[in-house]
């Protein structure tokens, strides 16, 4: 992928279970939006040992939520986004390839 080009994932995330947003070796991403069905995620700094929970949300009871930000990946420092709920919900984010 070039720099500039979009990246986008939409996925379905057990219940517990975590998405993680991780560039390949050499790459770096800047994530925009996060998109999640009815449901509570956390949001969580990572290192691939040590998780830092940044933020959480709540998805509305008649849908689901667009989280607009800027989230910085690389593959050595990304994001992973946690499903708090009791059920499978789909997940998804977007950005652009920054290096």
């Amino acid at each position: 992928m070039a720099q500039g080009d979009l990246i986008t994932n939409v996925t379905s995330v057990a219940a517990g279970a975590f998405l993680d947003i991780i560039p390949g070796s050499g790459a770096e991403w800047i994530i925009s939006n996060i998109n999640y069905g009815n449901t509570t995620i956390e949001i969580y700094q990572s290192d691939g040992t040590n998780n830092i929970l940044c933020d959480q949300q709540v998805g509305t009871s008649t849908g689901g939520a667009a989280w607009g930000l800027s989230l910085k990946c690389t593959p050595t420092r990304y994001y992973r986004i946690k499903n708090t709920s009791a059920s499978a919900a789909y997940i998804g984010y977007d950005g652009i390839v920054s290096k």
